[in-house]
């Protein structure tokens, strides 16, 4: 399949005829076409040499790629693998502007001609429609809409993200009752990323969730009563013309729901989060929530979970008024659902607080992601590079994102490679 490739000898219908006799197949075919498209580009690309096609990423890349490669390496191997994420047309682009690399009429020339029919065949990348409730609802953060490649940075760090308040999240997501679930960190721990990584987790199909994201904040709405975050939240779950019970009952006939408080940004008293009169509203739409919850039956056994990202002010900690207000507020509607005429099962809790986390949480994700991706082991060598990256990068008090990359950095080649 290389060779016919390599060679230019696949016709136009060849790969559609495959999917369509073979549709258990669709997705390795896709991945295979994928997987062999960014290899020759990587290694057309990796003649050019390092300081012009550095200086070509930076300069002269169309718009969607430059954006993807900002603050990345702009080396063969990172330039081909952003590639996927790309539409088709866009792919295109890149590649044309890329034909200045070279003079014309020389074997690179062609090749590259080959490779832009190449990138054709390849599908466009998974695009989220963030009105279709069913793929998350609502309005998503352009980082959790982002297609993601099979392995570069961005992946690697959601791997890392926090392991033991991950696990406490996923655990909760598999009781069968409401929850109320708080997580809080501070501006260095990236609630932002963990935000993301809830949406494309429980969005895939074998851990089926509505996710959605709602608060003040579009076309500068405020949300300073009760009534008015009702409205937010039932504009991302269903026709508008609901009320929150009905719509919370219509769409946990589906599946269940997380909706995660905050528009565009983890909670806190700023201009792009809460006011001081939204944070009043939003604890009494909590502490009010209980008695517009569904029952948990058998016609009815899916929950609602509403999380609540916290970003506190590192000098106060659990003592940020933000996250004392909101902690206490979902209490307090844990304590409303049983005094309910019929009791409702709500649970209210603090699943962790983000933190530069120990090296002995890491060591298990980085040790699984060798071995599953690429079926090696680290040896004794390469861990003690990754150890003392880590000890660097903890002394210098390096916020998350930054440890996450300097982690990066310090992991074998291998370990960097597409699959």
């Amino acid at each position: 399949a290389a060779a016919l490739l390599r060679h230019d000898l696949v016709p136009d219908p060849l790969l559609p005829c495959l999917r369509e006799e073979f549709p258990y197949r669709f997705d390795d075919f896709d991945a295979f076409l994928c997987s062999f498209a960014v290899q020759e580009t990587e290694h057309l690309l990796a003649r050019v040499g390092p300081d012009p096609l550095s200086e070509w990423a930076r300069c002269e890349a169309p718009g969607p790629l430059e954006r993807r490669l900002r603050d990345k390496p702009k080396d063969a191997l990172t330039i081909a693998t952003q590639l996927p994420g790309l539409l088709q047309r866009e792919r295109a682009e890149a590649l044309q502007s890329a034909m200045e690399l070279w003079p014309a009429h020389t074997v690179e020339i062609t090749t590259l001609r080959q490779l832009v029919r190449l990138w054709g065949k390849v599908p466009n990348p998974p695009q989220i429609n963030s009105d279709d409730p069913d793929n998350g609802g609502g309005e998503v953060d352009e980082s959790s809409r982002e297609w993601i490649p099979t392995n570069d940075l961005h992946h690697f760090t959601i791997t890392l993200d926090r392991a033991l308040v991950w696990e406490r999240l996923v655990s909760r997501c598999a009781e069968p009752t409401h929850q109320l679930l708080v997580v809080r960190g501070d501006p260095t721990q990236n609630l932002q990323l963990f935000r993301a990584r809830v949406q494309r987790y429980l969005s895939e199909k074998r851990r089926p969730h509505i996710v959605c994201n709602f608060g003040p904040g579009a076309d500068h709405r405020p949300a300073t009563t009760v009534a008015a975050w009702e409205e937010l939240l039932v504009e991302r779950l269903g026709p508008t013309h609901y009320t929150l019970r009905r719509a919370l009952r219509e769409v946990t006939t589906r599946c269940a729901v997380m909706c995660v408080v905050g528009l565009n940004s983890p909670l806190h008293l700023g201009d792009d989060s809460l006011s001081a009169d939204d944070l009043a509203a939003l604890v009494q739409f909590i502490r009010s929530l209980p008695g517009r919850l569904p029952l948990i039956d058998d016609r009815n056994p899916r929950p609602v979970r509403l999380l609540l990202p916290v970003q506190v002010d590192p000098r106060l900690g659990r003592l940020d008024p933000v996250f004392r207000a909101l902690q206490e507020a979902a209490q307090d509607a844990e304590r409303a659902a049983q005094t309910l005429s019929v009791p409702i099962p709500v649970k209210a809790e603090l699943i962790g607080i983000l933190d530069t986390p120990l090296f002995s949480e890491l060591e298990e994700p980085i040790e699984t992601r060798a071995w599953r991706r690429y079926h090696r082991r680290l040896t004794e060598t390469e861990w003690r590079q990754i150890h003392e990256a880590y000890h660097r990068a903890v002394g210098a008090r390096l916020a998350f994102v930054e440890l996450a990359r300097a982690l990066w950095d310090a992991l074998p080649s291998w370990m960097k490679e597409p699959e």
